[in-house]
């Protein structure tokens, strides 16, 4: 539901490795299984396109694109620093796929992640790429919700990973909890809470920051 409201989907270049692998967790959004139908009928009815564009974030153009993304009917952009190679430019723009300049340097910075989509008519962006894309929005204060998904239990063990990765945020980023909503689920399934959250629109800033990008998609 979240992807059927976008106009674009933020994802990383791990993911479309790990898609091209066949191994990624899943597919990007919106699923043309029956299911679905209702969203892409709400997109429809609201002059949106049938599928919302995806920009990938990556630090090289040397993506395994695959092909059935390539012919989906989606808008393909890859956003790269200044630094990108003017060669594999053109090469994606032969397929069909602009790159955005959307950093100063090698890496993209969020900020202008943000104003390049911009720029190309976007105004809902989800971002669906993972820990370090996370963070370099944060960074950038160009994050204004944060959908948390938190399930009823407890896994341990030695493995874990973070909601993003980076240094730490000085000061932290603020949310505000916009809304909640209790999934109390049914038999064996796990119970869960949905949290809508808001950042506060404050001035935010981390010393020593790199402005860069878990690598499935989670909205």
């Amino acid at each position: 539901e979240l992807a059927a409201s976008a106009d674009v989907l933020v994802t990383s270049g791990r993911y479309i490795r790990d898609l091209a692998a066949g191994v990624a967790q899943d597919d990007l959004p919106v699923s043309n299984k029956p299911e679905f139908a209702d969203l892409h009928a709400w997109r429809c009815a609201r002059g949106l396109a049938p599928q919302p564009a995806v920009a990938i974030v990556t630090d090289h153009l040397d993506l395994p694109i695959p092909e059935a993304l390539l012919q989906s009917g989606r808008k393909i952009y890859i956003a790269a620093g200044a630094a990108a190679d003017p060669s594999r430019i053109e090469f994606w723009a032969a397929r069909g796929v602009r790159v955005l300049k959307a950093g100063n340097g090698a890496r993209v910075e969020g900020r202008a992640l943000i104003a390049a989509l911009a720029q190309e008519g976007f105004g809902t962006v989800d971002m669906v790429g993972g820990s370090m894309l996370l963070d370099m929005l944060l960074v950038d204060r160009v994050l204004d919700r944060l959908y948390l998904t938190q399930a009823c239990r407890i896994l341990g063990g030695q493995p874990f990973d973070t909601l993003m990765k980076g240094p730490l945020l000085d000061p932290p980023a603020t949310f505000a909890l916009r809304a909640l909503c209790y999934d109390a689920a049914e038999g064996d399934a796990v119970e869960q809470l949905f949290m809508v959250l808001d950042r506060r629109k404050r001035d935010e800033r981390r010393t020593g920051a790199a402005k860069i990008n878990p690598g499935t998609p989670n909205p």
